[in-house]
């Protein structure tokens, strides 16, 4: 897909992998030429994000029901037209993207879900809030220090996971939590898009929240590998023993019938 054809004021998403770990951001579309890509300055915690030269960028973008991919691309900052955007230089035409790729494992692990309050609103943020130096003084010490509730990571790929909680959160509010792995304890902060009330009958949680990683170890994407081969192994030998015992019942069958 060409860039040109990308749509102003639509969004995009920016994968970043940084030594340890794996962002995702989100910005807006401000402009396009032929490789290169303007959207609107993206900040984290209200800090500007930074990228570095080291950086492995990609770029999805939805069109209507179809995902398209650019991998490899530069970033920076730039003043156009009086205003400071953050552009993307790239390098190909991209590729057809399915979010389905992104396998989703079922991990059925229960962690600490923590969070920060947020000064003068009742948002939930992976991160302590940031205060100027005139005001630290006056803000309340109870933000500086992070809430923690019980809740369950259902579900995991490399872009989203799946959380339930008896804790009600709300559209936008962010976490941070731990997954045990045989890489160690893998950080993940994670934003809340989607929420559902579970049945009472079937689920000692109360609610279930869709969520998009905004920060990970990139041991992350191998953890999840782990979990797929060992799913794909007893599936196999579930498999293998299901055929080896239809073979023992097809040989006994065919003994009584000799013996008959």
């Amino acid at each position: 897909m060409l860039l040109e054809n990308l749509a102003i004021g639509r969004p995009v998403e920016i994968y970043v992998k940084r030594d340890e770990y794996c962002y995702h951001l989100t910005g807006k579309i401000e402009e396009t030429s032929a490789k290169r890509l303007y959207i609107t300055l993206m900040a984290t915690n209200t800090k500007l994000f930074g990228f570095k030269p080291e950086d492995k960028i990609r770029i999805v973008y939805r069109d209507n029901n179809q995902m398209w991919e650019w991998a490899d691309v530069k970033a920076g900052t730039v003043k156009k037209y009086g205003i400071k955007m953050h552009y993307f230089d790239i390098v190909d035409e991209g590729r057809s993207f399915n979010r389905r790729n992104a396998y989703r494992v079922v991990i059925n692990e229960e962690v600490m879900l923590g969070y920060y309050d947020q000064y003068g609103t009742t948002a939930k943020s992976a991160d302590m809030q940031k205060f100027k130096l005139s005001e630290e003084a006056s803000a309340p010490p109870a933000m500086m220090v992070p809430n923690f509730v019980k809740g369950l990571v259902r579900d995991l790929s490399e872009t989203g996971v799946g959380i339930c909680s008896n804790y009600e959160f709300s559209i936008y509010d962010a976490m941070f939590f731990s997954i045990p792995s045989n890489y160690g304890n893998l950080t993940v902060k994670a934003r809340v898009v989607r929420k559902v009330e579970m049945n009472p009958s079937k689920s000692k949680y109360s609610e279930y929240y869709g969520c998009t990683l905004l920060q990970t170890d990139n041991k992350l994407s191998r953890h999840i590998a782990d979990i797929q081969r060992a799913a794909i192994r007893a599936q196999k030998q579930k498999q293998e023993e299901e055929e080896l015992g239809m073979l023992e019942k097809e040989i006994l069958s065919n003994k009584k019938l000799a013996g008959a």
